[in-house]
């Protein structure tokens, strides 16, 4: 299981889990700025090797243009990083998938929101002495769509995925993707793309 291409494709496919994170959410965030704010964001916003909107600056400004626009660009990430992990889920549904390694693919995919959605969970676990009612109400979508992507990785990891993708998710998929962590969080991408 180990010793083939497919194991050799999953661990590098995961290898590039952060980059590919990073590069999709400045992605959404680029195009979402130039429909809906006509370039406001991106006057901003440095983007960055994170992905995310970051430094208590932006987060000021992008206050501002909440008030001036109509359409929030956090919601909008969030709406369509879900929505992408959700028709990825949806394919993954059906079992007729014949091109090679293409359910990979879809995993792949589908983690990029699932990353987000425990990321945000463990804040609320983490820190929910802290946590009133405005916060839920504040964040009300990326609540609903983590508790929700986070509930359909549980469907797919015991219904969909035989025992040998299984293993394979455990063995070659969740080192990969925390080598990716160490080499893209700490070292790459501070380099090519700094905060």
């Amino acid at each position: 299981m180990l010793k083939n291409k497919e194991a050799l494709f999953i661990f590098s496919l995961f290898l590039i889990f952060f980059p590919a994170y990073a590069v999709l959410n400045n992605a959404i965030i680029f195009i979402l700025d130039l429909l809906f704010t006509n370039g406001d964001v991106s006057k901003i916003f440095n983007y960055n090797y994170t992905g995310n909107l970051v430094g208590c600056l932006g987060h000021a400004k992008l206050l501002e243009l909440k008030n001036t626009h109509n359409f929030s660009i956090v919601n909008g990430i969030i709406f369509v990083s879900f929505l992408i992990s959700l028709s990825c889920w949806l394919i993954l549904l059906i079992k007729r998938i014949k091109v090679k390694y293409s359910i990979w693919v879809l995993i792949f995919l589908f983690s990029l929101f699932l990353y987000t959605s425990l990321q945000f969970i463990s804040i609320i676990i983490f820190n929910y002495k802290n946590l009133d009612l405005n916060y839920f109400q504040d964040n009300y979508l990326i609540t609903i769509t983590s508790i929700i992507t986070v509930i359909l990785a549980i469907h797919l990891f015991l219904k969909r995925l035989s025992k040998k993708e299984k293993l394979q998710l455990l063995i070659l998929v969740v080192p990969s993707s925390f080598i990716s962590a160490i080499l893209w969080l700490g070292y790459i991408g501070p380099a090519l793309m700094p905060l």
